[in-house]
């Protein structure tokens, strides 16, 4: 079983780290009056929605509802399970305590998987340092290192990366695996063999091998580099099949590495080979990540979406490549329009590693740096080779192009320079192109609407529509709930207002008699604390969003005595509304009909109320 973080252990680490360092590392924010702003990570916005309140120690999306505490952040965003988090905390917090990590167990560790996939995860720790120690320990590993170090990467690459090799001899790895006491099926499940029981062979055989991470750092796959000549008849890469742990639809290549680096950053670099991503790195540029030789896909696009708003595509040079990196740029701004991407293009259909082989790390990095291109100039250049521009056809068929680019993937800012460009390109007057890209049909795009989700006070919030669309009654009950947090002798005043009042919402109600058992028990009640008892995300969430409200410091009665009728009189409203519909029942089996008009009059009037209340 796993060991259990003491609780004072968890109160002392959350005590000691200020969850504004924690987040800021994922996200970039502004400060904007108390509390810090920027873009969530959980879901695609154009305006920043996320709140960070350094006095609360929460987070919360005003646009999503997810909220919590530097815990709860790390283990939506990374996945992490609750003592992998508290972990975390610590470790980007740098607080030191007296507590042995190791008691994490790795049962703990990877709770999430299933037996099947621990021992699938297990042969590929194994194996990566099995690969490794022949590389670079071995006679039998010089060959792969003469390769490797005359492609210029250093030893500690080499390392970081954990690169092996296999042997030729492709039944000698799975004797090892064998002598470390896993079973045929084992290792026939995990990807790695081929062949059949007491046959198996290593199909990364004779090959430099690169392990796969994923963001978590868990080994889930390998690549096997051929580096000898003579054997044209096998393909020059070979990956892991897809298994229970290996999916590539999923998978980025280095995404582990980068998202510690794209906290510097600001932005992805996004390869096609991992080849690539090895040879950047090795130059000092570690925010780079391959979809191992796929297209990229929605998936993929996703993950990237919860670390940066910036892509930078550093595809091949060739024609190929920019086919991808065309298909890329339209995959990305299907998915995540918000995103924003640049792209490189490099000379002479060199690919990356060519160019740092050929330039060196000082010319590549300069490269990346001053180089790069926006999406329009890209397809400015690459309609520029599929049409002539010296004859009228080639000029409309590349206008045509480029407008259909600009009507679907450009903000109104962006039209109005592209259109300047069109027009240079080809001669044809700008107000001619406007009218044209008039004319076009809508793209469905959101790209100009401007919205607000600013924290906003409560007289604010009635006379303004919400996101949510919050009813009146549902508002009162959010206001009142942070004036009950933070103005504990309330709870004593609502009696006074009104006999057995109750909230309206089922699940403010749950929160309200739970912070009613918290007070009642604690000398010195916070909502902070209270937050660390619920073990429910809904209500976690609801209690960020109420603790986040901002709201004057000062609250009178009349204030709480208007939010208690907004509450009472709806939920008096409705339960007369359902006793009307119970009547109603009754008389329309009994044919009434003098009742059942005098009933549903009595209805239409309740709705009006309830209408106008709202």
């Amino acid at each position: 079983m796993a060991q259990r973080i003491p609780e004072e252990t968890v109160d002392y680490i959350r005590e000691e780290t200020n969850i504004l360092d924690i987040v800021s590392q994922y996200v970039d924010l502004q400060k904007r009056g108390q509390n810090y702003f920027g873009f969530c990570p959980f879901h695609d916005e154009r305006t920043p929605s996320f709140s960070v309140s350094e006095n609360k120690q929460i987070f919360h999306c005003f646009s999503c509802g997810r909220g919590g505490n530097a815990y709860r952040f790390l283990m939506d965003l990374e996945g992490y399970s609750f003592p992998e988090a508290v972990k975390k905390v610590a470790e980007l917090g740098n607080v030191s305590t007296d507590y042995d990590w190791n008691q994490l167990n790795q049962s703990s560790k990877q709770s999430m998987f299933t037996e099947s996939q621990e021992k699938s995860l297990a042969i590929h720790q194994q194996l990566t340092e099995y690969y490794h120690y022949i590389l670079t320990t071995t006679k039998a590993g010089q060959s792969g290192m003469d390769y490797l170090e005359k492609r210029g990467l250093s030893l500690d690459t080499i390392r970081t990366y954990r690169i092996g090799v296999a042997p030729n001899d492709g039944e000698i790895t799975a004797n090892f695996l064998r002598n470390q006491g896993f079973t045929d099926d084992e290792l026939f499940n995990s990807g790695v063999f081929s062949g059949v029981s007491e046959r198996l062979h290593d199909r990364f055989r004779g090959r430099i091998v690169f392990p796969l991470s994923n963001e978590r750092g868990n080994v889930c796959g390998f690549s096997g580099r051929l580096f000898t000549d003579g054997d044209d008849q096998q393909p020059k890469y070979l990956n892991s099949p897809e298994t229970d742990i290996f999916h590539k639809r999923e998978f980025l290549f280095n995404l582990n590495i980068a998202k510690e680096d794209v906290r510097k950053a600001k932005e992805f670099v996004l390869y096609e080979g991992f080849m690539d991503v090895i040879s950047a790195a090795n130059i000092g540029l570690k925010n780079g990540i391959a979809s191992m030789g796929t297209s990229l896909t929605a998936e993929q696009i996703q993950k990237l979406n919860h670390y940066t708003k910036q892509i930078v595509i550093a595809y091949d040079g060739d024609q190929p490549g920019q086919k991808a990196t065309k298909r890329a740029i339209e995959l990305i701004h299907e998915e995540k329009p918000s995103l924003k991407q640049m792209v490189l293009q490099f000379p002479n259909q060199l690919d990356p590693d060519e160019f740092i082989q050929h330039y060196g790390g000082d010319r590549y990095r300069q490269f990346v740096s001053e180089q790069r291109v926006s999406i329009i100039h890209f397809y400015r250049n690459y309609y520029k080779q599929l049409y002539s521009l010296d004859d009228d056809q080639g000029k409309v068929d590349y206008t045509n192009k480029m407008l259909q680019v600009v009507n679907q993937q450009v903000s109104p800012l962006e039209q109005a320079v592209a259109i300047n460009d069109i027009s240079a390109d080809t001669g044809i007057n700008e107000e001619v192109l406007n009218e044209q890209l008039a004319a076009m049909p809508e793209n469905g795009s959101n790209n100009s609407e401007i919205t607000s989700h600013s924290p906003v006070t409560f007289n604010q919030t009635i006379n303004q529509p919400t996101e949510k669309n919050y009813s009146l009654t549902q508002k009162s009950e959010l206001v009142l709930l942070n004036r009950l947090f933070y103005h504990q002798e309330l709870i004593d005043v609502l009696p006074e207002l009104v006999t057995n009042f109750h909230f309206d919402t089922p699940i403010m109600e749950t929160i309200y008699l739970l912070w009613q058992e918290y007070v009642n028990a604690n000398e010195n009640p916070n909502p902070e604390e209270f937050l660390q008892t619920l073990t429910g995300q809904e209500e976690q969430s609801k209690v960020v969003e109420a603790m986040t409200i901002d709201l004057p410091k000062e609250v009178s009665e009349r204030e709480i005595s208007d939010l208690v009728f907004h509450i009472v009189t709806e939920s008096d409203l409705n339960q007369q509304l359902a006793a009307i519909d119970k009547q109603l029942a009754v008389a329309k089996s009994l044919d009434d009909f003098a009742q059942l008009s005098d009933l549903n009059m009595k209805k239409i009037e309740i709705m009006k109320q309830l209408k106008n209340k709202n």
